[in-house]
């Protein structure tokens, strides 16, 4: 397929979003609106200006637009998953909906991500989204937009429970306790698999430590990064989907967030997620990545909230 060379090849990259998802079989049943909550207790403020001028510089580098194997959706997982790197605890969503700008996808099924900036509240000096930049990463010059009217947004952090709160501005979005998101237009590509699972076994697809001091909290980095409550086994995973998608495009690779039991108690992990690996359209299994087996090989049973492929 050739690379979009503007906005025109764009328009209408995820219209085949709907609810019985394509084809493919999944953990739990489809929905084509809601939001998945935010999970406010593991949220971190940091300076609009450095999270703005960091996507934006980092988006240049990105893979060019390719038509259904690497479209708008792939983009704003990337996006997600660098911003979550490089500022652990950055509130950041990503966003299917309906197109607002560029004026040559105006009206078209779209996926951005939402990046909300928090204050800490007066009284209860709890943090709280105060206001919010859109960004559209698929366009041939990667920027901020204006307007967007999302049916989905799924915001980072997400929790692998059902008790989080919903995020402006996804005021009039159903929450969805348990949903799965198929956003890729057309079946993948399962002759992928075998390179996608070689990778996951040889190469290390892991968060990386900044390679230069460009913003203040990247001197705190360590020990940030090392903060459970701001980067999560939750975060590890969606980091390595988001690579894995952009290394073997087209692949059918998603990524899933729930719970985990384990041992004769049923001891129970709430921020456990895997990898979901298909086969076939009919055939998947849960992949953790830095354990390098099925979750079930030591012990998991796994029991997903939300799913996104």
């Amino acid at each position: 397929m050739p690379f979009a060379k503007s906005e025109d090849e764009i328009r209408g990259s995820t219209r085949a979003f709907r609810p019985e998802c394509g084809g493919l079989s999944m953990p739990v049943p489809c929905v084509n609106s809601g939001t998945t909550g935010m999970l406010y207790s593991e949220v971190h403020d940091y300076p609009a200006d450095h999270v703005l001028k960091f996507i934006k510089n980092q988006a240049i580098k990105y893979p060019p637009y390719q038509k259904e194997i690497w479209d708008c959706e792939d983009h704003a997982f990337l996006v997600a998953a660098d911003i979550r790197c490089r500022f652990p605890g950055q509130p950041v969503g990503v966003a299917i909906g309906i197109a607002a700008e560029p004026e040559k996808i105006k009206g078209a099924m779209h996926a951005v991500n939402y990046i909300w900036f928090m204050e800490r509240d007066n009284r209860t000096h709890e943090l709280k989204c105060a206001d919010f930049a859109i960004f559209d990463a698929s366009l041939p010059n990667p920027r901020f937009v204006k307007g967007f009217k999302p049916e989905v947004i799924i915001p980072f952090p997400v929790s692998g429970l059902k008790k989080e709160k919903d995020c402006p501005p996804g005021s009039g979005l159903v929450f969805r306790s348990k949903a799965s998101f198929q956003l890729d237009r057309k079946l993948p590509n399962f002759n992928l698999m075998p390179d996608v699972q070689k990778t996951l076994n040889e190469k290390s697809v892991t968060c990386p430590k900044p390679a230069k001091i460009e913003f203040e909290s990247d001197n705190h980095w360590p020990t940030l990064h090392k903060t459970r409550e701001l980067w999560s086994y939750r975060d590890d995973m969606f980091y390595a989907f988001a690579q894995i998608r952009k290394k073997h495009m087209g692949a059918p690779v998603g990524v899933a967030f729930g719970s985990a039991t384990f041992g004769p108690s049923k001891n129970t992990i709430e921020d456990y997620a895997a990898l979901v690996l298909w086969e076939s359209a009919n055939k998947f299994k849960y992949w953790d990545y830095k354990e390098k087996a099925e979750p079930k090989d030591f012990g998991f049973t796994f029991d997903p909230r939300i799913v996104i492929v």
